[in-house]
């Protein structure tokens, strides 16, 4: 692995990307540590997956994330072999996740990893048809009471006891 890396500014938005196909390329390391917002709307071709299960790491002052319109995007975060099986995937500071108008979105993250979301309190899931499940690996969201399921009616919110049941139904 090289050790070269962007270091992105504190928001960073990514809109209409109608040709990306890869969000990293190659052997270089992402590293966001300052990165507190990250917007992607409209990005319909290649692109597969937003991170990697290492660039996750990196993101310790990620406050919100919003991932929408992306077509061909299957999951959030990519399984890859720079971390450990039995390894946590702890977003700190995140908020609030909005997941609106992916068609071929079935996870967040389609690996086993476990992942800690201690402070997220706000998790939009709109126009997400074929998501099945959250995650495979083990879930905390220790704040996260209520799942809103459509954007254009923010009364409608879900909690069935645990994300796993909340996505699922």
């Amino acid at each position: 692995m090289y050790n070269s890396y962007f270091n992105l500014n504190e928001c960073t938005c990514v809109l209409d990307l109608k040709i990306l196909t890869s969000f990293c390329y190659g052997n270089y390391a992402f590293k966001f540590p300052s990165l507190e917002r990250l917007v992607m709307d409209g990005c319909p071709s290649g692109l597969k997956n937003v991170l990697t299960s290492s660039t996750t790491k990196t993101l310790v002052r990620l406050r919100e994330m919003k991932i929408s319109g992306c077509n061909m995007i299957t999951e959030i975060v990519a399984d890859d072999d720079d971390v450990a099986k039995d390894e946590i995937i702890v977003f700190n500071e995140l908020r609030k996740l909005t997941l609106s108008s992916l068609k071929s979105l079935t996870s967040f993250c389609s690996g086993n990893c476990a992942f800690r979301f201690p402070s997220l309190e706000i998790l939009v899931v709109a126009d997400c048809h074929n998501m099945k499940i959250f995650s495979r690996g083990e879930l905390s969201t220790p704040v996260l009471l209520k799942v809103q399921l459509k954007t254009w009616d923010k009364e409608q919110s879900a909690w069935k006891d645990d994300l796993y049941t909340t996505i699922q139904q």
